[in-house]
């Protein structure tokens, strides 16, 4: 397979840090049309489609959604947007803007989730379908009018709605049986004293032997199929259908459309959503992931090439200050920092057979890594380890057949489960299973000129797991490599072994520790703290830390923040902070009250605050360009914030000058004022024209070489219009400079 050319698809967003996502726009839920636009609805995000150029943009959370996912959009008369969230967020785009704003976050209900294509428009309002209820919403006033669960004899909370149509200012609502409908005075609800009484609902004949849909024909008026249906009705009353469960196919103009590709290899339909195109009448037909475009008689694929590969993203690994990989099985991604992307196969140009794919759903591998050369490792499920080129080219595969000395676990199906580079080395380490039945599990060293040194049988179980190396002060290696006691025990311990490289390519054992692991069991990831010389843990339910010298894993008394949430993934920063990646919790950002690793607070990072999605599976932390990156069920994000970055060098001789932006600064309207380059071991004033301090950074508040600014004075009040100075002193040198704040 050759390599594949993508484009930038990403969010930058002008709030305290700034974002970046890259998702595939799968599944496709709803869709609607603006003036010149498509909007698609799906779990990648709000997807637009310029109709003229065919230019895409995808909206997610740090785009002011809050929630990346989405069932349902819809575009009023001003051509605003508002589009519904999977949990039930609402939120709208103002022509001509380019953000967000959430309109509402009270309908979101756990147990109640919205319909897709469930959103339909009046002036002013917004009639809103669940499972289990139908809600009008004031789009002015922000606030939910009334919600019905009770509709004549309909009682929604016992049974689903399948479906509504909103005809006018009459509204239909329909179980798997029965169709109920009611006039709904928009322009005069505070009046209808009646609203919430269910006796005003009419229920509708029909002959359907069941609902699966409900459509309204503006000759026949509502209609019902017992097969789920997506109609709409055109002026010279022939339809534009699709049709699915027993009954399928897709009508245009009422004529059958025969194309073969909307049925896949194994028969199964796949249209879902059509619509037309109000620029050239020609029609959009949606599936779950494909866009097809029927125009003038002849039906044709639409893609975007410039699409974000789709998958579950398992692993992603940095190099600093140049490019980082993103894993999401088969295809590795490679994105430098101007956010162009390039995506291979990671296993073109191997005949070797990779089972990693089964195994990654419930244990995210992280077992791929670039190194300082941007050659890229990738240990495997079979395959053993494969590893491409700095120019994403295959290079080889280190195996037990090619005549490597890594044990293989049965024949040719060698594991891999650790993979490492060597901290501030550019080696790399694998672990890796033992032979069934026979051997515990190996290690081998890569050296920098790619000579393989192997370790069978020195574990201390025959299941490997994450592993972590240091080069210590005599030239040796010290590895702390984690094991289960069992293949899918999810209970184990961590071997901590000093190894030495020898001349006949063998990793010599030079000191062995076994460590207990306690209540935290098998170690999901672990991460070495390099300010305080110590290594940390997550496993699925615990944080921990082990001192070298003990011979346990020791449990933090105090970690406030995190009630409950299964652990995922860990890195550690510079500073000592851990990065805890989660199920289903999104970050927690954790520091060491006083320094002590008995007691930690944590600040948890949702898609409320830009995160894409809030499943973490994986995240690295570049401290060359001062961000985190996060691997996620539905794509990439990252987190760009000082509290990462590392900020040597700034202030001295030929270093990057002071950057304040923006500047002029208008508080309201920016919601910070940045000052970059700036170095954490300095002070910082700054002073009004009178010459008085109005603001104190200390060096705790500049860590990164950076400060963020809201425009409050150290007095509690907003700083006035003006001129104001600056200065940051740092090695017995001043720095200073201006900044104007206007209204």
């Amino acid at each position: 397979m050759p390599l594949l050319l993508f484009i930038l698809c990403t969010t930058i967003v002008a709030t305290a840090t700034t974002w970046e996502s890259w998702s595939a726009p799968y599944d496709y839920h709803g869709a609607t049309f603006s003036e010149g636009e498509i909007w698609i609805a799906t779990d990648g995000g709000l997807r637009s489609i310029d109709l003229k150029t065919d230019k895409t943009q995808t909206f997610v959370a740090s785009d002011g959604l809050e929630e990346t996912s989405q069932v349902a959009v819809a575009v009023d008369e001003e051509q605003n947007v508002i589009v519904l969230s999977k949990s039930g967020l609402l939120a709208q785009l103002k022509k001509g803007q380019k953000r967000f704003n959430v309109l509402s976050r009270s309908m979101v209900e756990k147990a109640d989730i919205p319909l897709k294509n469930g959103l339909h428009l009046r002036p002013d309002f917004a009639v809103i379908a669940f499972e289990h209820r139908v809600v009008i919403f004031d789009l002015k006033k922000r606030t939910a009018v009334i919600t019905f669960t009770q509709m004549a004899s309909f009682n929604a909370i016992q049974e689903k709605i399948v479906g509504i149509v909103l005809h006018k200012d009459t509204l239909f609502v329909a179980n798997s049986q029965k169709v109920f409908k009611r006039f709904i005075d928009f322009p005069n609800l505070a009046s209808d004293l009646r609203l919430a009484d269910p006796s005003t609902w009419d229920e509708l004949k029909h002959q359907s032997p069941k609902v699966g849909s409900i459509f309204y024909d503006h000759k026949k008026g509502i209609q019902v199929s017992e097969y789920k249906a997506f109609t709409y009705s055109l002026s010279n009353g022939k339809f534009d259908q699709v049709i699915t469960d027993e009954k399928v196919g897709v009508w245009v103009n009422g004529d059958s459309l025969k194309f073969k590709d909307f049925w896949d290899e194994d028969e199964v339909f796949l249209p879902q959503w059509m619509g037309v195109n109000p620029l050239d009448s020609c029609r959009w037909i949606l599936s779950s992931d494909q866009i097809w475009q029927h125009c003038k008689g002849k039906t044709t694929l639409w893609k975007d090439p410039n699409e974000f590969p789709a998958g579950v993203v398992t692993t992603v690994s940095v190099r600093p200050g140049i490019e980082f990989v993103a894993w999401m099985h088969p295809y590795q991604v490679k994105i430098p920092v101007n956010g162009d992307f390039i995506a291979y196969d990671f296993r073109y140009g191997s005949h070797y057979f990779d089972d990693s794919k089964g195994q990654d759903a419930n244990q995210p591998l992280k077992t791929m890594v670039i190194n300082d050369a941007g050659f890229v490792f990738t240990g495997t499920w079979g395959g053993s380890v494969f590893s491409r080129s700095p120019d994403d080219y295959f290079y080889r595969n280190f195996h037990k057949a090619n005549g490597d000395c890594m044990d293989s676990w049965s024949g040719d199906y060698s594991i891999v489960r650790g993979v490492n580079k060597t901290l501030n080395e550019n080696t790399m380490f694998f672990s890796y299973w033992g032979e069934t039945g026979e051997n515990n599990y190996g290690i081998a060293w890569l050296d920098d000129e790619h000579n393989l040194y192997c370790g069978n049988d020195i574990g201390s179980s025959m299941v490997s797991g994450p592993i972590l190396s240091i080069k210590n002060s005599k030239g040796n290696y010290d590895v702390f490599s984690v094991y289960e006691h069992g293949i899918g025990a999810w209970d184990g311990d961590m071997d901590f072994m000093t190894l030495a490289p020898t001349r006949s390519k063998e990793l010599k054992v030079v000191k062995r520790q076994k460590v207990y692991t306690g209540a935290l069991g098998y170690a999901r990831d672990i991460s070495w703290d390099t300010k305080n010389g110590r290594l940390w843990l997550a496993g699925i339910s615990h944080l921990g830390y082990y001192e070298p010298g003990t011979d346990s894993v020791i449990i933090p008394l105090s970690i406030r923040g995190i009630e409950s949430a299964e652990y995922t993934a860990l890195e550690v920063d510079r500073h000592g902070d851990l990065w805890v990646g989660t199920r289903s919790h999104g970050v927690f950002h954790i520091k060491l009250q006083n320094n002590m690793a008995d007691s930690l607070l944590a600040t948890n990072i949702t898609s409320k605050d830009g995160l894409l999605s809030n499943t973490v599976l994986d995240l690295a932390i570049d401290g060359a360009l001062g961000r985190v990156i996060f691997a996620h069920d539905i794509g990439v994000s990252v987190y760009h914030t000082f509290a990462v970055r590392f900020d040597e060098g700034y202030l001295e001789e030929n270093s990057k000058p002071i950057k304040v932006y923006p500047n002029p600064f208008r508080p309201g309207k920016h919601q910070y004022v940045t000052i970059d380059n700036i170095n954490s071991t300095g002070a910082f004033n700054l002073f009004n024209s009178a010459g008085k301090v109005v603001k104190t950074f200390s060096s705790a508040e500049m860590v990164g070489g950076g400060v963020k600014w809201d425009g409050i004075m150290a007095n509690g009040e907003l700083a006035p219009p003006g001129v104001y100075h600056y200065v940051v002193r740092h090695n017995n040198k001043a720095h200073r400079g201006r900044l104007l704040i206007i209204r």
